[in-house]
Formats: C-alpha cells, structure tokens, sequence
C-alpha cells in the first residue's frame, strides 16, 4: 500500500515522542508506515534534556521530525513542567540568522539543538544528493520544525529542496517572520483539526478581538503577547473531517465553535483535539 507523504510525516512527528536518549529511537504506533531505512537518530539537549529531534532517511526523503511538548502523562513530572514553561516563553525576541521576530521559548529550543543536529543534517544530505529534506513536527516540534527549516535552508545547497509539513503547530513569530519565511519555504504546509486550541497560540490579533470579550478567558487573553502570525499554507480538517482551506469564513466558524466549547466548558474536546495518536482526529484526517 502506497502511504502517502504527510502520512509518513505525521507518523515521524508521532515517533519522536519516544525519543529519550540520544541514539536510535524506539518505534511507535503505526511508525512502519514511514519506510525507514535505518533506524532514525535521536538528539536531545537543553535544559533538563526537554528539547528532541529525531533525523532519519527513506528512500524518497530525509526527514527531521521534532518532538513536541511532552504530555501530561509522561513519567518524568520535572521535565514535563519544564517544557511546558519553555512554550510560555513567549516573549518576541530577535535574531541575527532569522528576520522578524520569533517565539523565545521555541528558539532556544533550536539553538540547543542545532549543534549537534546541523552536522548530522549536512552530512546525510551530502551522502544522498539532492534528495528532499522535509522537516515537520507537532504542537511546539511543528513552530520549531518552521524555525528550523530557515537554519536547514542556509546550510544546504539551493539545489536541495526544502519543505515542511506541521500538525497542530503554535505560531513560530510574527507577520515579519511569517512574510520572510513564506517567500523563502515555498512549500509550507499545517494540519490544524477542528477545536485543536494550540494553533491559536500565541494568539493573533483576530484571536484577541474575539476571545477578549468571553470572560471566562478575557483575564488570561489580556495578558498573552501579542503580534503573532501563522506562516505556510492551511490544511484544516474540518467537523466532518473533511480537507478544507484556509478562508475568512473558515477563520469565523473556528473561533465561533471554539467560544462555545470555552463557555461551556468542554475543555476534553480541545485537549482531545490536540492529539496525534493513532484514532486521533489528525490521525483519521491525513491520509
């Protein structure tokens, strides 16, 4: 069976939740839908090593999939905490390698990371000329994996194809960012499944128009940065798990139906719509 190029994407992104050590990292779910040639490697580093990507080769592509933000459920409650602090993080902060402004939290991230993954990076594109390298990840992994692919388009050749594939990502950095990026990643794809919160966050300015004047979220939406912007094109898997694009209508009915699930308290749908396991609603959604 033919599987398709987001498929294996998501599977990785899903893989890289395993990764605990660096070195190869143990399969998970549905993970031999990607075709790996080898057993991927894992990198981790930062901060009470909360930050990991994983790097590995199919036939057709390498990929670096970076681990999102560890779930609730994970054994070690420290390093769990940790790097739910690091996405709060959230000041807009610049740097030399990158335009616009860009998520603190989520550059630190990279910058723990990119040492050690760079050389690994160069060195199996280098062995497999002119093979693609899409890089992808979700929740954090998906806003980190975009301000990765501007550090991997710099080291490769130009010759070197350059995508990236995200699921459920936060918003890497603001509309400067987002315009360079989109001008420079010209093939940039997110998967957002219907009241999935997170890729609202750090919020829009859209998103604080609506959502300041709910006042069960009105004191926490005052006090959340300001001035971020999605970047790449939208893939939404809609109510009827439907494949839609992004549109001024689309943009309405979601913050529409995730209102009423705020003031109604359905708190389990948002968080369950955040998932990528296997029967998730991304996982039913990409085929």
């Amino acid at each position: 069976m033919t599987v398709s190029l987001a498929r294996k994407l998501l599977c990785a992104s899903r893989q890289a939740y395993n990764i605990s050590l660096a070195g190869p990292v143990p399969a998970a779910p549905q993970s031999d839908c990607i075709g790996w040639i080898a057993a991927p490697t894992g990198f981790v580093y930062g901060f009470d090593r909360i930050d990991a990507v994983l790097l590995g080769e199919t036939a057709t592509e390498i990929i670096v999939a970076f681990r999102g933000t560890l779930p609730p459920h994970s054994p070690d409650t420290r390093q769990t905490i940790l790097d739910w602090l690091n996405d709060c993080d959230a000041a807009l902060v610049h740097h030399p390698n990158l335009p616009g402004l860009v998520h603190q939290g989520f550059l630190g991230t990279l910058n723990a990371l990119w040492p050690a993954l760079s050389p690994a990076v160069g060195a199996l594109s280098a062995a497999s000329p002119g093979k693609p390298v899409h890089v992808t990840g979700h929740s954090k992994g998906g806003a980190v994996a975009d301000l990765a692919a501007m550090y991997v388009r710099n080291l490769l050749p130009a010759t070197v194809p350059v995508m990236v594939t995200t699921f459920a990502a936060a918003k890497p950095g603001d509309a400067n960012f987002a315009q360079a990026y989109d001008q420079i990643i010209t093939h940039s794809v997110r998967y957002e499944f219907q009241d999935d919160v997170v890729p609202h966050i750090p919020p829009s300015d859209q998103f604080f128009t609506m959502f300041a004047s709910v006042p069960s979220l009105a004191p926490t939406v005052q006090h959340l940065n300001h001035g971020y912007s999605p970047v790449g094109d939208l893939i939404f898997i809609d109510w009827n798990r439907t494949l839609v694009s992004d549109s001024p209508v689309l943009r309405f009915q979601r913050y529409a139906h995730l209102a009423e699930l705020v003031v109604t308290f359905g708190y389990p749908t948002i968080i369950a719509d955040h998932s990528i396991d296997a029967g998730s609603g991304y996982d039913s959604g990409v085929v």
